[in-house]
């Protein structure tokens, strides 16, 4: 009988995540923190060059479901906004495997401005009680000549 609830509480907590996705589209602004620690949301170098490209990276999370969707981004002389984009199931019926999975969404770079600058990516983060909420999660990169 555990077994049978674990069973039902996996599928439970694998379909309940679809109760904030856009039900004729599927997409959803990413998840970049899931309120754990030690998986890195922005990856990038901590030092570029004036006006040189460059790629980083922001993960957002999900399950075995869920799948990168684009960015929106908004690129001044020293900040790069990246709000993530991903796809998920629209039926009810569909069933995912109960795994964090880290959806990448690579980004062309470069910050006009020197000094130091900041990559934002913008997206939902789950609070304390597990309840979602807009928020950010930032990283300062250097900018030499």
């Amino acid at each position: 009988m555990a077994h049978l609830t674990a069973v039902i509480g996996a599928i439970s907590i694998a379909t309940s995540c679809f109760a904030f996705t856009d039900s004729e589209t599927g997409r959803v602004v990413g998840i970049i923190s899931t309120g754990g620690g030690g998986l890195p949301v922005i990856e990038a170098p901590d030092t570029v060059r004036l006006g040189a490209a460059f790629t980083a990276t922001v993960n957002s999370f999900g399950n075995g479901c869920t799948t990168p969707d684009g960015v929106k981004l908004t690129l001044l002389p020293a900040e790069a906004r990246v709000i993530p984009f991903d796809r998920v199931p629209t039926d009810d019926d569909v069933l995912c495997a109960d795994v964090l999975a880290v959806l990448p969404h690579a980004v062309a770079l470069h910050f006009t401005q020197p000094g130091t600058a900041t990559i934002v990516a913008d997206g939902m983060v789950y609070g304390t009680n597990f309840e979602r909420a807009r928020g950010t999660v930032t990283k300062a990169v250097t900018v030499v000549p």
